[in-house]
This record gives C-alpha cells, structure tokens and sequence, in this order.
C-alpha cells in the first residue's frame, strides 16, 4: 500500500483518532497492548520523546492530507536520520514501565521497512476508528456490517473463512473481528441495510475458537480468537469511545465543582450524545456530578451520575408510558440533583425529585457494585403534582 485515496479531507474522526493520542516511549510493541493503542501511540524502539514526536507528526500529515508512503518516507527520513534513530545500534534497554534497565542491546531502528510498517499500522487503525464511528452515525438506515477481503494476493484461511459473514454492527462479534485483524491484514467492513442483508442472508454468530498469547514482556496471557495476530484483536474506534468514556469520569471526579458542570453541559450538548440517545454506542455517558455528600447518602464511591446505553434508549424510544424530556433537558439534572428530594425503596434503588418551572421531574439512581452511579431513569411527572411522591423513605429533603 503506498497510499490512500479521500476524495475529499478525510473526516475528523479518522484524524483525531491520531492527533488525540498521548506519546508513549516504548522498548518493545508488547509494551503497549492491543485496546492501549486507541490512545497511546507508541513504536517500537522509540524511547525518545523527539524521536515519536517527529513521527507523530508526519503520520498525522500523512492521513490529513492523503500524503503515500513514498512522500511520508521521503519526509521522515531525514528527520530520524538527523535525531540518530536510523540503522544498526546500541540503545539502552528500558523495561514495560520505561524504566532503563543498566543494560544495552543492539537494535535496528529506522529504515524504509520499518517506515512502511509504521505507515501501514497507523493509517489503517485511524481510519478504522474513524469508519467505526460513520458506522454508529448511520446505523438507523444502515445497521448491518459485511466481512470482506482486501486486495491482498494471499489471504489468512481464518479470515478468508470470514468473507461475506452478515452481523448487525451492534454484534458482540466486531469488538475483536474488527479490521485490520493482523500485521498486514487489508480486509474491510462493507455497511449494508437491512433489506441487503436479508437478501444476501444475515450469518450466525462465527463460534470461533480461541488460542492463548503470552505477552514475554508483561508476562500478560491473553485469549484471543483463532486467526488474529496477537494485540490486533480489538475495535479502535470502539476502544476509543470506551477509554474516552472512562478517561472522562475519571477527570469529572477530580475537577472542582464548577468546572465539572462546565464540562457536563458541553457533553450534553455534543452530538455524541444524540447518538448515545437513539442507543447507537456500546458505552456509558456522564450526565451530572453530584456533592460528595449526595454520593455518600446513596452509597456510591463515585461523584458522576452515568447514563447507560440500554436505559438511554429507552429514553429515546419513550417506552413505558412515560413523559420523558429530550436530549436537551438532561442539563436540568447537574442543576437540580445536587439540591433535590431523594427517596429510597431499597439499598441500593433511591429516587430524586425536584421541580422546574412548576414540571416535577423524578430521576432513578443506583449505586452498583462496581462503585459506579447509573441513572435508571428520568421523566417528568407533570405540572403542579408536587403531592405525589416515589415509593420509599425521604432521606433527605430539598435544601439540606
């Protein structure tokens, strides 16, 4: 592959998947595993920040500008050639925690196949992550995912095996069989409709074996599906999303109060979240931080209220016979948890109520095993109907 074709700019998503990534020195690929890529970005041997730095950059203006690998080749030699990472030599060995270890080995650093690999793994990764999220933005016309081959001359028996299998894209099946599935691999996802897929014959779920992978650095033994090289068996794009998610609730937790509902509105107001309303993301989304008080009251260890995707859809398909608000009325909840009625019906199952412009609206919240805090839902209950109350004890009154 010496290039790739966008028509037009590539989509933001395909050039954000690299640009957001934090540098990461590693001695070996091993050291940074399989999911850790979707925002990690690391080679091999690169244990100087300058010299990832420089690469960095040329990969990120390769896949904004459709530059082929002649020209990133052209570009980037020189630049590694000036910093020393070219050829044959002796480097100090670091181990999986960046440590040096006192010892030195002879390694082989840049050199045009090294180049190759480099290009090939990060422009395939970014545009499958940036294809990953097209698929979950048009899931509602176009919701089912094709494996298909790629132009390969000689394709792997396992993935040959897989041509042409037919799963909704939301199939367990596409965190791990999600291209490229190896060193090299060109096979793709073709997005078709229903209609298409009940024509061709919608597959069953592949039960595909799984083999053990020893991690000789970490130490790590992961299973992994029969056919995938190791560290290649995840979903960049879903990875991502999932890390962000995570990333996110982890910040929200440390930030002082203001800065956290600053940050919650604009989550809000993402069109991400849309997205996660019609149930289109296999993930979680902060939708308030609450007092650390409130969270002790409802015995959660942590501060950030999450909505699932399960009980967002729910919320979007307006199923059981409830008033529920749109998307945007979700901010009323980091303005009026902290300060509403709650009730509890059982350990772990509490009620919040509060009143908005004379519309009383109830939220479900329940503090889970995991330490986490999910919202359960969220409606409102009409006007003026501020005498009725949930189930349960008032454990706290609005105001206290």
């Amino acid at each position: 592959m010496d290039g790739f074709d966008f028509t037009t700019r590539p989509p933001r998503a395909v050039t954000d998947f690299l640009a957001n990534k934090n540098l990461t020195p590693s001695f070996s690929w091993q050291d940074v595993w399989a999911a850790e890529h979707a925002f990690a970005f690391t080679v091999a041997k690169g244990t100087e920040l300058n010299v990832l730095s420089d690469i960095h950059e040329e990969i990120q203006a390769a896949i904004s500008n459709g530059t082929p690998f002649s020209e990133f080749k052209k570009n980037l030699t020189p630049r590694l050639k000036a910093r020393g990472w070219w050829g044959e030599k002796d480097i100090p060995e670091l181990d999986v925690d960046g440590n040096p270890t006192g010892r030195t080995v002879r390694a082989r650093l840049g050199s045009p196949r090294r180049l190759r690999t480099i290009y090939w793994a990060n422009v395939r990764t970014a545009r499958a992550a940036g294809q990953w999220q097209r698929i979950q933005a048009t899931q509602d016309a176009l919701p089912f995912l094709s494996y298909e081959l790629g132009p390969s001359e000689v394709h792997r028996p396992h993935h040959a095996a897989l041509e042409g299998t037919i799963l909704p894209a939301s199939d367990p099946f596409w965190e791990e069989w999600y291209a490229p599935n190896g060193w090299g691999c060109q096979c793709w996802h073709r997005q078709i409709s229903a209609v298409e897929a009940r024509r061709l014959g919608i597959s069953q779920t592949p039960n595909i074996p799984r083999v053990s992978h020893r991690n000789s650095r970490t130490g790590e033994v992961t299973r992994t599906p029969l056919g995938i090289d190791p560290g290649w068996n995840t979903n960049p794009g879903l990875a991502r999303e999932r890390n962000m998610r995570r990333f996110l609730t982890g910040a929200l937790e440390r930030a002082p109060a203001s800065l956290a509902q600053v940050a919650i509105r604009d989550l809000l107001a993402d069109t991400e979240f849309l997205a996660h309303m019609r149930g289109e993301r296999l993930t979680t989304w902060p939708v308030a931080v609450i007092p650390e008080g409130l969270a002790e009251l409802l015995g959660s260890r942590s501060r950030t209220a999450l909505l699932s995707q399960d009980t967002a859809r729910r919320h979007h398909d307006g199923v059981e016979g409830r008033s529920y608000p749109p998307p945007d009325q979700f901010a009323l909840l980091q303005d009026h948890l902290p300060n509403a009625d709650i009730y509890q019906a059982a350990p772990n199952r509490f009620t919040a109520v509060f009143i908005v412009d004379g519309i009383t609206y109830w939220a479900g919240l329940k503090p889970v095993s995991t330490g986490e805090l999910f919202l359960t839902t969220f409606f409102a209950k009409g006007q003026n109907r501020r005498g009725r109350v949930p189930r349960g004890e008032l454990v706290r009154a609005a105001g206290d």
